[in-house]
């Protein structure tokens, strides 16, 4: 695969809050020279509130509308790395679209403990609000499946995100030498 074989991203991060998906886009980034998309930031930059306003005024529902608009405009731009909303490959148009843009989908997976240490499961993760540990363990009982299904290759993402980025970095090397 190479830039110019896939019809959108190079790279779609996805995974449950904390697993580091921003922070991976933005050093993959910074090693191949590729430019990043965040889903979460477009719904910032493009309604004008934070995630967490929309579903504290609106609700899910709203929200996860807004959401598939936005992940479906990125999953259509090409030659970019994108990090998608951990709740937005749950829906199956976006999940559909992930696998159709021939982008490597990189599923960033961690332990609770770790996302517990990144996120303070505070008020900015609306779906962990209430005894967040608890509603980020049932999250991933939901998800993980679909997760699982729709990647290519899965990062564990405890520890140093470097190491992740390598790693990807690496399989997109395979994928263009074939």
């Amino acid at each position: 695969m190479s830039q110019t074989q896939a019809s959108g991203p190079i790279v779609i991060l996805f995974g449950p809050p904390g697993s580091g998906k921003t922070s991976t886009a933005k050093e993959l980034s910074k090693k191949i020279g590729i430019p990043y998309k965040d889903s979460d930031q477009e719904i910032v930059k493009q309604t004008g509130k934070e995630v967490s306003e929309i579903f504290l005024e609106s609700g899910e529902v709203a929200f996860r509308q807004i959401e598939k608009k936005i992940a479906l405009d990125l999953i259509h731009q090409p030659g970019i790395i994108l990090a998608l909303g951990g709740g937005s490959v749950m829906t199956e148009e976006i999940y559909q679209a992930c696998i159709d843009s021939g982008a490597l989908r990189v599923y960033l997976t961690i332990k609770s403990e770790t996302a517990a240490k990144r996120v303070g499961f505070d008020k900015a993760r609306p779906m962990l609000v209430v005894n967040p540990r608890s509603a980020w363990n049932e999250l991933m009982e939901k998800r993980r499946e679909t997760y699982q299904s729709l990647a290519q290759i899965t990062i564990h993402n405890d520890h140093d995100i470097k190491s992740g980025v390598q790693t990807i970095k690496n399989h997109l090397s395979t994928l263009v030498e074939k």
